[in-house]
């Protein structure tokens, strides 16, 4: 019966670490999803393991129709509790730098070779066998059964020590344990039959990972919400300086007189532009292209009635199917505007297009205003020149992107010759949710 109380312990476990990260919006989380899975795995496996021994030795008639399948289940279970983790820590890591699918895909292959063992055993008792007297025995080649899941073990080891420089020692240690743990466990078992401590081992595993990583990162992920909050004030109010606002209220004000209906679409323009900046406050998700486009349009329209022929607009818009962190394109161009086109005293041109392939989305302002001298630095790239606040708001762009998609933002200028601002949106996002 001790057996059976640990299995049920493990299983009570692993169901709240389930149930918790099937709720809300950790459900939608790639890396939530295989953790999530691997406890599922965990649980079956633990299923059948209870049921095992329930039902070895007895006499009634269904017990070893149940002795078997509950053997074949915990078995067979071992195949996603691995599997799954593989993909789990290759996950984990591609976040930080690009990972070979050979672990993931050497798992699969060992997975499938495995299950192939375990059907045949069903009839053939390679793995192992039930008895006349309803009692399991392991198999002529039960000790493939654990080979197999040991050489996993050892290419989980192999895969840390590859990608040794992308973990922290905390990490590294944390996700040895899930393959220490069992592989001690299984180690007793082997020695010592009627001692189920493998699924213990695993669920232990399992809550080490899950109160070290998984809390972790919900805790980072809560510090990065409150961070794009501050982020989405204060790129909401450099959006609305009282200078900008005293120049756009004055030309609309000698538009009524010169032309009333020119004054009437300056206020719809400066009316949307007003709104979409005060919807950003709220907006904690991706907008469509074409709204945060029509946002900039909004901005440019009164731009184009106060400097007039000074300023010429291009729009090339090959993509509109994508989502984007609001208020993005709108202070890239803004900054294209001010800091560019209209240093020079004859004004300029700026160009937004936008491209799509396979990989990603690519958004372009080019400005042929007086760029700058690009300087590198640990925060990103800064201007080699006094303009603080467009410095602040590009950076505000570059870490939002990051944040919400993946995305990043580069600036190529030189002195004399003008910048090209570059927004790269990829397809899936690091939760692999999509952005089109």
């Amino acid at each position: 019966m001790t057996n059976v109380v640990l299995d049920l312990y493990s299983i009570t476990i692993c169901l709240i670490l389930f149930i918790y990260l099937a709720s809300g919006n950790r459900k939608h989380n790639k890396l939530n999803r295989y953790f999530r899975n691997m406890c599922a795995a965990n649980i079956i496996m633990l299923l059948g393991d209870t049921t095992n021994w329930l039902c070895e030795g007895t006499s009634n008639s269904w017990f070893p129709v149940l002795l078997r399948s509950g053997t074949a289940v915990y078995y067979l279970s071992a195949v996603p509790l691995v599997y799954f983790f593989a993909c789990y820590i290759t996950e984990y890591m591609s976040v930080r730098t690009k990972v070979s699918l050979l672990f993931k895909k050497t798992v699969l292959a060992l997975g499938v070779f495995y299950s192939i063992g375990v059907i045949l055993s069903l009839r053939k008792g390679l793995f192992f066998s039930i008895s006349e007297e309803n009692i399991y025995q392991r198999g002529e080649w039960y000790w493939l059964s654990q080979a197999i899941p040991l050489l996993v073990y050892l290419l989980a080891c192999l895969f840390i020590f590859i990608y040794r420089r992308q973990f922290s020692k905390r990490e590294k240690w944390i996700f040895s344990s899930y393959i220490l743990f069992p592989v001690i466990a299984e180690g007793i078992q082997i020695c010592f039959y009627g001692v189920a401590l493998l699924n213990t081992a695993i669920t232990v595993s399992l809550l080490v990972i899950f109160i070290n990583i998984q809390l972790q990162r919900e805790l980072l992920m809560e510090h990065q919400e409150t961070e794009l909050a501050k982020m989405r004030i204060n790129i909401m109010l450099s959006q609305i300086q009282p200078h900008f606002l005293y120049n756009t209220l004055t030309t609309i004000r000698q538009l009524c007189d010169l032309d009333p209906m020119q004054a009437k679409q300056a206020i719809r323009d400066f009316a949307w532009f007003l709104r979409s900046n005060m919807d950003s406050l709220t907006n904690k998700e991706r907008i469509p292209f074409e709204q945060e486009l029509q946002h900039t349009k909004s901005y440019v329209n009164l731009e184009l009635q106060r400097f007039r022929e000074r300023l010429k607009v291009n729009y090339d818009i090959q993509s509109y199917d994508f989502t984007i962190p609001p208020l993005t394109l709108q202070p890239i161009v803004e900054n294209a505007i001010r800091h560019g086109v209209m240093k020079r005293e004859e004004g300029g041109t700026i160009t937004i297009r936008t491209e799509e392939d396979e990989i990603e989305y690519r958004i372009f302002v080019y400005d042929d205003g007086i760029g700058f001298q690009v300087k590198e630095s640990g925060e990103g790239i800064k201007r080699d020149r006094p303009e603080e606040k467009c410095h602040i708001g590009t950076e505000n762009v570059r870490k939002r992107l990051q944040a919400m998609c993946n995305g990043t933002l580069e600036i190529y200028s030189r002195p004399g010759e003008g910048t090209t601002a570059l927004i790269r949106i990829p397809r899936r996002d690091r939760n692999d949710n999509h952005c089109g």
